[in-house]
């Protein structure tokens, strides 16, 4: 591994240990499998924060890959189905306790969101449209798995996103396809691909999509 980065994810995992520890957490680095519960005896997490209402699966990564976000959306619903555990996830240069601070987004900022989404759409700025829209997805997931400390308290990848949509009903198998395969597309306008295509159709159908989860946030 990178020096850098490996020292970039030692300090991200002291300063959790930290802020953890601040809290009340017993933090336990490089857990042993005796540490471990059966359903992680495979996994080996970086850490673990033992606190008196939940304990606290934590991974560093380097940064993100499909390979990783794979993983990552499987450890998540193993992680959720449990009561008492959560997964948190940080990455290399992230700074681990803005992580820990995600908010939910109010109904009226996802409402507003959209508006705004469609409106660089309709100016023909796709590609800030479509980073908005992924955006837009992961408020969504806050509010649809709102009793998921996961999904509340942590910075999600767009796979993850996307496979526990897909696993919670509200995506069909069509949906949840077209939007894996627009996931690079979405990576590639955040990493500065100023030249990256953006077809009006993927941008129409994200942001329909994210129109029709908010509206079942009323039922």
């Amino acid at each position: 591994m990178n020096t850098s980065v490996a020292e970039l994810e030692k300090e991200a995992l002291h300063r959790l240990r930290e802020k953890f520890e601040t809290e009340g957490y017993r933090f336990l680095l490089n857990p042993t499998r005796d540490d471990l519960p059966e359903f992680l005896q495979e996994q080996r997490p970086d850490a673990l924060a033992i606190g008196p209402s939940e304990t606290v699966v934590i991974e560093a990564k380097r940064r993100r890959t499909k390979a990783s976000d794979i993983l990552l959306a499987h450890l998540t619903q193993e992680i959720s189905s449990r009561p008492g555990w959560r997964l948190l996830v940080i990455y290399a240069g992230e700074d681990p306790v803005d992580i820990m601070q995600l908010r939910r987004a109010e109904r009226s900022q996802i409402d507003l969101a959209i508006k705004d989404a469609r409106a660089l759409r309709a100016q023909g700025h796709n590609r800030y449209a479509i980073v908005a829209a992924w955006s837009l997805f992961e408020a969504l997931a806050r509010h649809l798995y709102e009793s998921d400390e996961n999904f509340i308290s942590r910075a999600l990848s767009p796979m993850q996103i996307v496979e526990r949509l897909a696993s919670e009903g509200h995506l069909n198998l069509n949906e949840a396809q077209r939007l894996r395969s627009m996931i690079s597309t979405r990576n590639r306008a955040v990493h500065g691909d100023l030249a990256v295509d953006v077809p009006d159709a993927d941008v129409d159908f994200m942001l329909n999509k994210a129109a029709e989860l908010n509206r079942t946030l009323d039922d």
